[in-house]
């Protein structure tokens, strides 16, 4: 970004993945389980060397659209007669702070 060498340096980033629908299969689960197709993205932004001080501050957020997306089935379907699964993380966003000590 353009900004004096004195303020550090600003970086922004962004991961974008794809995964396409598929059928899954796991013991007891629904014989044609689909697993939908799920777009994610990451965002990252670091301040390195902030205000000129050993100071870092960073901030990033997963799963920005917030999609969920059963990743593995359950299988409950031939005891129970429904289907569940692990989902993927929800929306997730944070800060991080670094203070370099000494040179």
């Amino acid at each position: 970004m353009p900004l004096p060498e004195s303020a550090g340096q600003v970086s922004l980033s962004a991961t974008f993945s794809h995964a396409d629908a598929n059928r899954a299969e796991s013991p007891g689960s629904s014989p044609l389980y689909l697993i939908a197709a799920e777009n994610q993205l990451n965002l990252n932004a670091d301040w390195h060397g902030a205000f000129g001080q050993p100071i870092d501050l960073a901030f990033y957020m997963t799963n920005v659209t917030n999609q969920g997306r059963i990743l593995f089935p359950g299988s409950g379907f031939q005891t129970i007669g429904a289907d569940g699964g692990t989902v993927n993380q929800p929306r997730m966003f944070g800060f991080r702070l670094k203070y370099q000590f000494g040179d």
